[in-house]
């Protein structure tokens, strides 16, 4: 039951989400199918104890019965088995990509360094019961359960200091931060707080507490994460502030971004939980989790005790991913207008789908006016757009780009087939970037900006990736000529008067996009920041990684070709979502860790041609 740590949240003010308090009517677990692999240690009676990971991707399990740590690569193969000469019962990262174990029964605690170098160090008081083990970088902190007692090791000379806690009674888990040790005594319900050099200030009563995770201090309160048998739970201490999960006999968790994972002993049930989600997976019904570890940000790794297992889950389960297709692009964005339709909108923005040139920074103004972007050839709409705009019966129409881009045969149709009433409107200049400044100074220019993006007009991904993130800062894309070593007048003055008013500059793409001189030039008299990276796909990365550090929506458009960005840009930019660049036939890495942190629904912009059944599945480059 959750009464124990409801009890808690409760009496701290905490609202406790309606599938934590109605757990018991939730539907059935999903099968996690593809996403869900098991790895077997060799040993079906090894007992594996803990399990954690290294920033490399390598996945550490101690093995209780086979008195050893195995030592796994990212796809769950054996790479290594260190031997211990007693068992450990629990392991932990060390600061330079090793690991500290445990060895209870032998009262000892073992280094296994990065290069797979081994030393135990025997402890000098009798019936320690080592349980637990914090490195503090050439120092491990460790719990002696049997002795009630916190200890540090001298990882140079093997030294120990121990102290008594007064009133312990189970001592288990253990983190640090800053000049505090915090310690888990399960026994007593409580968390200690010690400083480095032994001295107790205080104590905290958790009822049924089983792990503590540190996260930051602010301003002398540490904020992070308690977990009890029956939920996990966020604070800033000493106020509890965020109900993550809840289950019943919980063994352990794990968070990356703001999603929550933990496992449910008695029912054998992995849980993840973000604001306003909640799935549940089913694992193997004889399986026994002791312990659970991320590795690099997206996969889920479990130690089973009871089968002498490692179980592998790829978190991208969590992300439901449909396609905004067509057979060609006008029809991709009418039917992205269709999908996310907003029945408040009285505006259509139509812009050319043959060049990209005037249409790069329309995207954030019809994020503003909640518009859909439609896409036309410069001499003919296409019926599915034509029957989109009938559909929408818009007030008013915005051709984006002169006669060159979109024709006036194109607006004599428009008149035609919509109402009299329907006001047909223009923005347009001599070039690309002085459409750019007109979109940022003329009726609906942004009026409170936070910000004001820069990026190189003569290509499209920068440009493109700016859009959610401009249109969540209430500003625009400016368009300049990046290979130049300055802005020109207009565009000096355009920019001063953004900076002038609060507005943080923000570069899109290296010096290779918009020069080093461009950005010395904007720095005499504004705040500037780049958003750099290798390529295109790295700089959408850098930008939205910025600008949404959560979303549970996101969209993926292709890096190649910009058609469907340009009507799904501003469709992301309206829902707050990021909008990522793809490759045609696989997704970076980079981004799928993305996905995995909360993101619940993703949609790919573009046919099979653009984005491939690959990407859909989300598949991973490289």
């Amino acid at each position: 039951m959750l009464i124990g740590i409801l009890g808690i949240v409760a009496a701290a003010g905490v609202a406790v989400p309606s599938s934590a308090s109605e757990s018991t009517r939730e539907e059935a677990p999903t099968d996690p199918g593809r996403w869900l692999t098991e790895v077997d240690l060799g040993n079906p009676n090894g007992l594996p104890s803990d399990i954690v990971a290294t920033r490399d991707g390598t996945v550490w399990v101690s093995v209780f019965g086979d008195r050893s740590v195995e030592r796994l690569d990212r796809t769950g193969a054996v790479i290594a088995t260190y031997a211990l000469s007693g068992a450990p019962s629990s392991v932990a990262v060390d600061d330079e990509g090793g690991v500290w174990a445990a060895v209870i029964a032998s009262n000892m605690i073992a280094h296994i360094s990065a290069a797979g170098v081994v030393r135990e160090y025997p402890l000098p008081t009798a019936n320690s019961l080592p349980a637990h083990v914090w490195d503090a970088g050439g120092q491990a902190y460790f719990t002696a359960s049997g002795t009630g007692k916190l200890g540090r090791l001298s990882e140079s000379t093997g030294a120990v200091e121990e102290w008594v806690i007064p009133g312990a009674v189970q001592l288990g888990e253990l983190d640090g931060l800053g000049e505090q040790v915090w310690v888990v005594d399960e026994g007593a319900g409580a968390v200690w707080m010690i400083d480095r050099a032994g001295a107790v200030p205080s104590r905290w009563d958790i009822k049924d507490i089983r792990k503590i995770d540190l996260e930051s201090m602010e301003g002398g309160r540490a904020h992070g994460t308690v977990q009890t048998t029956t939920g996990v739970v966020r604070f800033d201490y000493p106020t509890f502030t965020h109900f993550d999960a809840g289950g019943e006999d919980l063994r352990g968790f794990a968070r990356i971004g703001d999603r929550t994972w933990a496992v449910s002993g008695s029912t054998t049930t992995l849980y993840g939980t973000s604001p306003g989600s909640r799935l549940t997976y089913s694992l193997p019904p004889s399986a026994q989790v002791s312990a659970l570890a991320f590795s690099e940000s997206r996969v889920l790794w479990m130690a089973d005790r009871k089968r002498g297992k490692v179980i592998r889950f790829d978190t991208l389960a969590a992300v439901q991913t449909s396609r905004v297709g067509g057979a060609d692009r006008y029809e991709v964005s009418a039917n992205v207008a269709r999908r996310f339709d907003d029945p408040n909108a009285d505006t259509v923005f139509l812009a050319s789908g043959e060049k990209f040139a005037d249409a790069l920074s329309v995207g954030p103004m019809a994020s503003r006016l909640r518009a859909p972007v439609l896409l036309s050839t410069k001499s003919s709409l296409s019926d599915s757009v034509l029957r989109e705009l009938i559909r929408a019966d818009p007030k008013r129409v915005v051709i984006v780009g002169g006669r060159a881009s979109i024709s006036d045969e194109v607006v004599a149709v428009i008149r035609r087939e919509l109402p009299s009433s329907t006001f047909i409107d223009r923005i347009e200049g001599a070039d690309r970037y002085e459409v750019s400044r007109a979109l940022l100074t003329g009726v609906d220019a942004p009026t409170d900006p936070a910000a004001l993006y820069i990026a190189n007009g003569s290509t499209f991904p920068d440009a493109l990736s700016s859009t959610p993130a401009a249109a969540g800062a209430k500003t625009g894309v400016l368009l300049v000529k990046g290979s130049s070593a300055k802005l020109s007048q207009a565009e000096m003055t355009l920019v001063w008067r953004f900076a002038t008013a609060g507005a943080t500059i923000k570069i899109a793409g290296g010096p290779a996009s918009v020069s080093t001189g461009i950005e010395a030039q904007i720095a005499e008299f504004a705040k500037v920041v780049r958003f750099d990276g290798p390529d295109r796909y790295a700089v959408s990365l850098a930008l939205n990684r910025e600008a949404f550090p959560s979303s549970n929506q996101a969209f993926i458009a292709s890096g190649t070709t910009f058609a469907d960005a340009l009507s799904g840009g501003a469709i992301a930019g309206r829902l707050n979502a990021p909008l990522y660049l793809s490759r045609r036939e696989c997704m970076p890495p980079e981004v799928l860790e993305r996905l995995a942190t909360g993101v619940r629904e993703t949609f790919l912009l573009g046919g099979e041609n653009t984005l491939t059944p690959a990407v859909l599945d989300l598949t991973a480059c490289g």
